[in-house]
């Protein structure tokens, strides 16, 4: 038997009636919060308003979408993976995204905007049997900046809305003035046209294109614009 069946036998034969009725002490926590700390809710609101959908992708991926549209890093890998294609932890939220992407150009959808939160997950540097999660802003954008109107003809996104929508995100800590952007080399994306994002001098994340090899391999009519912050 456990402990726990043994104590509620006891107490139904001594009578709940005859135990005296206490509320546990209760100390309240409080921490003070940083004027630069951004409220998860407050982000999602954020891309919510500027017209973006939330989706929740698997932190299990196929170890080729990993390796083509991960970051470099050598990725955790499963013991005992579900299948072959979820057998290693996701070191990037682009790869969900952008599967997540396929499944509506497939269904003939071409204006795509998505983002999710999620955590990533690496290999500690220190120790090879740790990991580390770390909670990420993914977004991917494609197709028109606006619905189709009956005004006309509505332009395509390009790399400066998706910045646009980088200082968006940064401006609710109060990060805008210390915000610089710097060239990146960055598999997936083209040179050009991907920056790595710094705050205070510290790297937070990337913004770019993806390669026109990989979108036409993918299938999308459109460029596709990505970041991601940390």
């Amino acid at each position: 038997a456990y402990e726990a069946d043994l104590v509620e036998e006891v107490a139904r034969v001594f009578g709940y009636d005859r135990i005296p009725t206490k509320l546990p002490s209760l100390v309240p926590a409080s921490r003070i919060v940083s004027e630069r700390e951004v409220d998860v809710a407050a982000v999602r609101r954020t891309m919510i308003a500027r017209d973006y959908n939330e989706i929740i992708s698997y932190s299990f991926i196929d170890p080729e979408w990993e390796a083509d549209y991960g970051s470099s890093e050598d990725p955790v890998e499963l013991a005992n993976p579900l299948s072959e294609n979820m057998s290693v932890m996701r070191t990037s939220l682009l790869p969900g995204l952008l599967s997540s992407a396929l499944l509506n150009v497939n269904r003939q959808v071409d204006r795509i905007r998505l983002f999710e939160i999620g955590n990533t997950y690496h290999l500690d540097a220190n120790d090879a049997n740790e990991t580390r999660e770390i909670q990420r802003l993914g977004v991917i954008c494609s197709g028109t900046i606006l619905p189709s109107s009956w005004e006309g003809d509505v332009r395509l996104a390009d790399l400066f809305d998706v910045k646009s929508d980088i200082q968006a995100i940064l401006y609710l800590a109060q990060f805008v003035n210390t915000v610089t952007f710097s060239g990146l080399d960055h598999k997936p994306l083209v040179n050009n046209q991907s920056l790595s994002v710094y705050v205070d001098k510290e790297k937070v994340g990337w913004l770019g294109r993806l390669q026109p090899a990989l979108e036409r391999k993918l299938g999308f009519e459109s460029p596709v614009y990505a970041f991601e912050l940390r």
